[in-house]
């Protein structure tokens, strides 16, 4: 007996974001000491959603999967995200350094998503220059928000509703800023009038503890 192609792939994604059901609880959240500067990396992953993968069904996988993820060595916060305008998923991450990132999102990974999925997955890299966390969330589920944007200049660190703000430069060398918003509203009232239009993402889960982030 054949199995229909839909359940191959939702079985897919269950085994990509999920582990066993001893491993689901969510840890308990804390603020992460990572305001140095240094060689840390942020990588942000776009895979494509299958169509049936509804927004509801993908944030508990994401959920389930945060033990997972904080046992990555090198790995010190993951925001889960969803691409804006576009049906992709996958994460902000905040690495202690590139070789962490690179030993992760290593040839099997790429492999993986494109067996299963059918189409590449992206991962994109950016040089952390400075990290400031303004403010600290410590529920790990909220309407929280994600902003790139290549080029701008500086922004102000009492702008309401900004949590957390990375300096960066992409491979590209050019610089800007990934910043995490408390909400959507917040991210897009800030940007309404700047020049400089980033780059959406819509991030309802927020990893905060790691192993190596302790």
């Amino acid at each position: 007996m054949s199995i229909h192609p839909i359940l191959v792939l939702l079985s897919g994604l269950i085994c990509m974001t999920t582990l066993s059901a001893q491993n689901s609880q969510t840890p308990k959240p804390h603020s992460p000491a990572i305001d140095q500067t240094g060689e840390k990396w942020v990588t942000i992953t776009k895979v494509k959603r299958p169509w049936f993968a509804f927004r509801g069904v993908v944030v508990k996988k994401f959920i389930q999967s945060m033990p997972e993820y904080a046992a990555i060595p090198g790995l010190l916060f993951k925001a889960y995200a969803f691409t804006a305008h576009a049906p992709y998923f996958g994460g902000v991450y905040l690495w202690e350094n590139k070789v962490s990132a690179q030993n992760w999102f290593n040839p099997g990974w790429f492999t993986r998503v494109l067996k299963t999925y059918k189409k590449p997955g992206v991962v994109l890299y950016y040089k952390v220059n400075g990290v400031q966390t303004l403010q600290t969330r410590y529920t790990t589920q909220g309407d929280y928000y994600t902003s790139v944007s290549i080029g701008k200049r500086a922004i102000p660190d009492d702008t309401q509703g900004l949590l957390r703000m990375y300096q960066i430069e992409n491979e590209a060398g050019e610089s800007g800023y990934i910043c995490l918003w408390a909400t959507e509203k917040a991210a897009k009232t800030y940007f309404k009038t700047d020049q400089v239009q980033p780059e959406y993402f819509d991030t309802p889960v927020l990893l905060w503890e790691t192993k190596s982030a302790q």
